[in-house]
């Protein structure tokens, strides 16, 4: 099945119906934990003032001139975005919505997209290929737009999943650009997060996570996708069974969000389509530092 501008369209009307207020300039400053206010871009030397930081005194033009000089650096406005796709078998659910995860996922990612492109910025696709992690070149435009969710489409719940950690270890590790990492994930990709890869991921980029919110077992017509067959008929009519299973994710999902957030790791949960746009314009706003 081939998208046929199926996402785009929405996309494109959804956003229309926003205000520029909410939607422009999304990627406006810099990164809070890439650039602390500044990037690396060289601009000027100019007299030291009480604030300036102190490793940026030019030691070398400050004994020659007799004055303290400090290095001035122009503003980064060229944003490097790496969307990072779970995928497998598990994507192929649905939220806790009724809807299927694997529309949501794509709608999610292409959206996040469109509004990457539409501020200026380059960004790429991180997900499993057989069997490994695999991602495309930097670019923007909506012919980039366009075959990158076509590749999230075809592979989202057809590959092989490779593990949430695979793969934000492997964008560490192969891409050495400074980026914000945007992951779209589910419970078990949220479950699986630690603090050790969390602090590896930050220690230079940001990291915005996406979570699908997944349907509960205890939940009427819930399908196994483990077992290929519908849930029992006595988990879905338990009522002690139903508080359970929301008490221990609401639990696990406690014990992510507090980890998450100190990490510095932004988290919006996503249900149904109609919260898509919101959700990711929240998620950008509050990762932006206006200037």
């Amino acid at each position: 099945m081939n998208i046929d501008f199926e996402y785009l369209a929405k996309i494109r009307n959804a956003f229309s119906l926003k205000t520029a207020r909410k939607s422009s300039n999304i990627l406006e400053g810099d990164f809070r934990s890439i650039y602390r206010g500044r990037s690396m871009e060289f601009d000027e030397l100019s007299e030291y003032h009480e604030g300036d930081e102190v490793h940026d005194i030019d030691w070398n033009a400050s004994s020659r001139t007799g004055q303290i000089l400090v290095r001035r650096y122009v503003a980064e406005r060229k944003h490097f975005i790496l969307f990072v796709g779970d995928t497998g078998e598990k994507m192929s659910g649905h939220t806790s919505a009724g809807e299927d995860k694997e529309d949501l996922a794509v709608m999610t990612f292409a959206s996040a997209a469109y509004l990457c492109d539409r501020n200026g910025a380059d960004y790429t696709l991180m997900t499993a290929e057989k069997g490994a992690a695999s991602h495309d070149l930097f670019r923007a435009g909506m012919d980039h737009l366009e075959k990158l969710t076509q590749i999230y489409h075809d592979r989202i719940a057809r590959e092989g999943s490779v593990s949430v950690e695979t793969l934000l270890d492997a964008a560490v590790e192969s891409i050495r650009k400074r980026m914000i990492i945007f992951l779209i994930t589910d419970f078990m990709g949220l479950k699986a997060l630690d603090e050790k890869l969390l602090q590896k991921v930050t220690e230079k980029n940001d990291l915005l996570v996406v979570h699908l919110e997944d349907a509960y077992l205890t939940d009427d017509h819930a399908f196994d996708l483990s077992r290929k067959r519908y849930a029992d008929s006595f988990l879905t009519r338990s009522a002690a069974l139903k508080r359970e299973e929301h008490r221990m994710r609401g639990r696990i999902l406690a014990k992510a969000e507090k980890l998450l957030a100190r990490n510095g790791v932004s988290l919006v949960t996503i249900r149904k389509e109609e919260e898509v746009i919101d959700q990711v314009i929240t998620l950008f706003r509050r990762e932006a530092q206006w200037t």
